[in-house]
Formats: structure tokens, sequence, C-alpha cells
């Protein structure tokens, strides 16, 4: 075997770790999976240890690779149903339910590095929007930036200012205490429900810079 050869398939290995940190940042998860994975110790490594994966969890046939990589994921967005065990993504940072269900959204719990969430409405919104709503009013999110879900409700005596939410679309019947929750509110897509009795008090709110009703 030539010396040209021998260098070509050593070029791989020459790479530094940095190099591959920043590259496999933007390789889709499963092609990441099928083409690094198993290829050799140093390469398992740095995948192990990457933060800031973007990952798709259609079917059960990703089970796998969501379970390997579920501490390098912060980006993820759930089509598929079932248990979830959400507990394994450690460093996720947004996350979206595609189809809803109950469960899954009962799965949802207090989170310190959860910035954005996302929750498309489904048949059984009303059943889900009370675990929500709950966990939206508490300091279950204390980074939380944006925010997309059915309704809020606001059954429960107990609700924290949101200081870092920016971008908000629900629905609600007081409108006037949501936006008292959230002062540096910035974008707010609100669907007010037909029973509201209460006017929108936009005159007191400074930060507010689009509105869409």
């Amino acid at each position: 075997m030539s010396d040209y050869n021998i260098q070509q398939r050593s070029t791989l290995e020459m790479f530094p770790d940095e190099l591959f940190f920043e590259l496999f940042e933007y390789i889709p998860l499963n092609d990441l999976y099928r083409a690094f994975f198993g290829l050799n110790t140093r390469i398992d490594i740095i995948l192990k240890n990457l933060s800031n994966l973007f990952a798709e969890w259609t079917t059960n046939s990703d089970d796998r690779i969501i379970n390997i990589f579920s501490s390098c994921i912060s980006r993820l967005v759930i089509w598929r149903g079932g248990h979830l065990n959400l507990y394994r993504f450690n460093k996720l940072r947004s996350l979206k339910l595609a189809l809803p269900t109950i469960q899954q959204c009962n799965e949802i719990q207090s989170s310190s590095t959860l910035e954005h969430l996302h929750i498309e409405s489904s048949a059984i919104s009303h059943t889900i929007t009370e675990q929500l709503s709950f966990l939206f009013l508490t300091d279950a999110f204390p980074r939380l930036r944006t925010c997309r879900i059915d309704e809020i409700q606001f059954d429960q005596n107990i609700f924290q200012s949101k200081p870092t939410l920016l971008s908000l679309m629900t629905r609600t019947q007081h409108p006037t205490k949501l936006l008292s929750l959230c002062p540096m509110l910035v974008h707010l897509r609100l669907n007010l429900k037909n029973n509201i009795n209460e006017f929108l008090p936009l005159d007191i709110h400074s930060s507010l810079r689009y509105l869409q009703l």
C-alpha cells in the first residue's frame, strides 16, 4: 500500500476534537448515529459529550438512538405517542409535543434548563390544560423564554411571575392577570375565550410590541 493511501486513511483520526464537536452538531441525529457511532472509542467519547443536538422522535424505531443521545439533546420534537421518560434529557432547552397525549403532558415536570415549550392543540386539550397551566403558573420553568400551550387557566391560587418570558401563544379567560405575570413579554398571540369579562390593559404593559387576537 502506498504512503499516499495510508495518509488518506489516517485523515479522519488527525482531526482535533474541537472540529468534531462543531461538525457533529450540524448533522441530523439519525445520520450521526449511522455514520459515526461505534466507529472507534475516541469518536464515541466525543459523541457522548455533545450538548446541543437536535432530534425528531418520530416512531418507536427511533427509541435506541434517542436513548443513546438523550443527555446530548437540547432541542427535541416528538411526533409519537407513549411513554417518553423525559428525565433523561438533562440538557433539554426546547421541547415540542406535536401530537400530545395526557400521559406525555403529565411527564412534563420542573426543568431549570427549558427555555422553549410548544404543545400543539389536540382533541384532548381540555383534559391536559390543568396540568400545563399549573406548571406555567408556578416556578417550574425559571428560564422559559417562549411558550405555546392551548390554554392557561387561573383556577389555582398559586402563580409566579414569568420575568424571562418573551413570547406567548395561548388562550385565557383572564388576560389582565396573565399580562401582569409577564413583565418582559414582547410577542403575544392571544385567543380570548367567549365568556371573557375583562378588557385587555395594554397601556400598563411597556414591553409588549406585537399583539394578535
